[in-house]
């Protein structure tokens, strides 16, 4: 059975909305304590600045590194599955012999389980990364049709 390759990119729309608001609230909280610090100088008042921009900084990078960008996704190809890292550039290639098999997992089946077999390992795959729910809906289709999940059989 030959099977085309297809590729599934993230966006993680609601997920760097979610980033940006936080953000301009860490923003918002760090002007208001530079301001409190112009009146009078102290120590603690600083060290509150210095948390409240870390915080700001610990917003922005993951919104920035969360970008969509070209290749970052999941490639189901002929030979080998590559899932992108979501704050890395590089993926992960998993020829198709070491997965197990797929399933969905979760309260609500929010996530993708790709169980390796040679190693007991598995790499979580979340929703949160694609724009829209039928898109991951079709992600688990074609993953769980490539490498169906185990029968549980007595």
């Amino acid at each position: 059975m030959r099977v085309a390759p297809s590729f599934y990119p993230f966006h993680p729309r609601m997920l760097r909305l979610g980033m940006l608001a936080c953000a301009l609230c860490a923003l918002v909280l760090s002007a208001w304590t530079a301001a409190g610090l112009r009146g009078h100088w102290s120590l603690l008042g600083a060290a509150r600045l210095g948390l409240s921009l870390g915080l700001l900084a610990a917003f922005l990078v993951p919104y920035f590194k969360l970008r969509p960008r070209a290749g970052w996704g999941v490639e189901l190809g002929l030979h080998e599955l590559k899932i992108a890292r979501p704050l890395s550039d590089t993926p992960l290639a998993i020829p198709w012999e070491q997965v197990a098999h797929v399933a969905r997992i979760g309260k609500r089946k929010q996530q993708l389980m790709v169980v390796l077999d040679p190693s007991p390992g598995r790499i979580l795959v979340a929703r949160h990364l694609f724009a829209r729910r039928s898109e991951f809906d079709a992600l688990a289709t074609e993953l769980t049709a490539r490498k169906p999940a185990p029968r549980l059989d007595a």
